[in-house]
Protein backbone atom coordinates (compact mmCIF):
# COMPACT_ATOMS: atom_id res chain seq x y z
CA UNK A 1 0.00 0.00 0.00
CA UNK A 2 3.25 2.39 1.01
CA UNK A 3 4.50 1.51 -2.56
CA UNK A 4 1.95 2.40 -4.07
CA UNK A 5 1.16 5.89 -2.69
CA UNK A 6 4.76 6.41 -3.63
CA UNK A 7 4.14 5.20 -7.22
CA UNK A 8 1.30 7.01 -6.98
CA UNK A 9 2.90 10.62 -5.36
CA UNK A 10 5.69 10.12 -7.92
CA UNK A 11 3.29 9.70 -11.26
CA UNK A 12 1.76 13.22 -10.21
CA UNK A 13 4.95 15.00 -9.24
CA UNK A 14 6.48 13.86 -12.88
CA UNK A 15 3.04 14.82 -14.50
CA UNK A 16 3.34 18.00 -12.37
CA UNK A 17 6.52 19.08 -13.91
CA UNK A 18 6.24 17.71 -17.34
CA UNK A 19 3.51 20.28 -17.40
CA UNK A 20 5.29 23.13 -16.18
CA UNK A 21 7.76 22.10 -18.65
CA UNK A 22 5.00 22.23 -21.13
CA UNK A 23 4.22 25.84 -20.51
CA UNK A 24 7.78 27.10 -20.24
CA UNK A 25 8.49 28.90 -23.48
CA UNK A 26 5.34 27.76 -24.80
CA UNK A 27 3.99 31.36 -25.39
CA UNK A 28 3.51 32.19 -29.05
CA UNK A 29 5.98 35.25 -30.22
CA UNK A 30 5.30 38.62 -30.11
CA UNK A 31 4.43 40.73 -32.71
CA UNK A 32 7.76 42.75 -32.79
CA UNK A 33 9.28 38.79 -32.86
CA UNK A 34 7.17 37.98 -35.89
CA UNK A 35 8.20 41.12 -37.59
CA UNK A 36 11.88 41.00 -36.70
CA UNK A 37 11.69 36.59 -38.02
CA UNK A 38 10.29 37.81 -41.62
CA UNK A 39 13.34 40.57 -41.93
CA UNK A 40 15.75 38.18 -40.37
CA UNK A 41 14.21 35.52 -43.29
CA UNK A 42 14.38 37.81 -46.51
CA UNK A 43 18.06 38.25 -45.40
CA UNK A 44 19.08 34.59 -45.31
CA UNK A 45 16.43 33.91 -48.17
CA UNK A 46 15.08 36.65 -50.05
CA UNK A 47 12.56 34.72 -52.40
CA UNK A 48 10.44 34.42 -48.71
CA UNK A 49 9.96 37.95 -48.68
CA UNK A 50 7.09 37.18 -51.72
CA UNK A 51 5.23 35.44 -49.51
CA UNK A 52 5.04 38.42 -47.28
CA UNK A 53 3.64 41.18 -49.40
CA UNK A 54 0.51 42.44 -49.65
CA UNK A 55 -1.75 41.79 -52.36
CA UNK A 56 -1.42 45.41 -53.32
CA UNK A 57 2.68 45.70 -53.07
CA UNK A 58 2.77 42.44 -54.85
CA UNK A 59 0.40 43.37 -57.58
CA UNK A 60 3.20 46.71 -58.16
CA UNK A 61 5.78 44.67 -58.06
CA UNK A 62 4.46 42.58 -61.17
CA UNK A 63 3.09 39.60 -59.13
CA UNK A 64 3.93 36.69 -57.39
CA UNK A 65 6.34 34.85 -60.19
CA UNK A 66 7.99 38.63 -60.98
CA UNK A 67 8.57 39.23 -57.47
CA UNK A 68 10.08 35.41 -57.09
CA UNK A 69 12.30 35.96 -60.23
CA UNK A 70 13.54 38.93 -58.76
CA UNK A 71 14.56 37.64 -55.41
CA UNK A 72 16.02 34.17 -57.59
CA UNK A 73 18.36 36.61 -58.67
CA UNK A 74 18.93 38.84 -55.27
CA UNK A 75 22.02 37.78 -52.86
CA UNK A 76 21.53 36.63 -49.33
CA UNK A 77 22.63 39.11 -46.52
CA UNK A 78 22.70 37.49 -43.23
CA UNK A 79 23.28 40.56 -41.45
CA UNK A 80 19.83 41.59 -42.21
CA UNK A 81 18.20 42.55 -39.04
CA UNK A 82 15.33 44.94 -37.89
CA UNK A 83 15.42 47.85 -35.19
CA UNK A 84 12.99 50.06 -34.23
CA UNK A 85 10.10 48.19 -34.53
CA UNK A 86 6.71 49.93 -33.76
CA UNK A 87 3.26 48.02 -33.39
CA UNK A 88 -0.03 50.29 -33.44
CA UNK A 89 -2.42 48.24 -33.45
CA UNK A 90 -2.83 46.18 -36.44
CA UNK A 91 -0.40 48.17 -38.04
CA UNK A 92 3.69 48.96 -37.77
CA UNK A 93 7.11 49.97 -38.86
CA UNK A 94 10.61 48.91 -38.65
CA UNK A 95 13.75 49.74 -40.04
CA UNK A 96 15.81 47.89 -41.67
CA UNK A 97 19.49 47.55 -41.82
CA UNK A 98 22.04 45.35 -43.79
CA UNK A 99 24.63 45.41 -45.55
CA UNK A 100 23.13 48.33 -47.97
CA UNK A 101 22.01 50.51 -45.90
CA UNK A 102 18.93 51.13 -44.08
CA UNK A 103 15.23 51.62 -45.18
CA UNK A 104 11.83 51.59 -42.92
CA UNK A 105 9.09 49.40 -44.29
CA UNK A 106 5.57 49.57 -43.25
CA UNK A 107 3.56 46.52 -42.28
CA UNK A 108 -0.38 45.50 -41.88
CA UNK A 109 -1.58 42.54 -40.05
CA UNK A 110 -3.97 40.54 -41.94
CA UNK A 111 -5.56 37.86 -40.48
CA UNK A 112 -3.16 37.52 -38.08
CA UNK A 113 0.04 37.55 -40.31
CA UNK A 114 2.13 40.30 -40.70
CA UNK A 115 2.63 41.39 -44.43
CA UNK A 116 4.77 44.30 -45.76
CA UNK A 117 2.72 47.23 -47.08
CA UNK A 118 5.50 49.54 -48.23
CA UNK A 119 9.02 50.47 -48.53
CA UNK A 120 10.93 53.81 -47.86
Amino acid sequence: MILRRARVHGLLAGAAFAAMLTGCGSSAPSDKEKIAAIVKREGTSPATLCSHLTDALLARLGGKRVCLHQAASASSDPTTHATSIKVHGKSATALVVNRAGTRTISLVNQKGVWKIAGVS
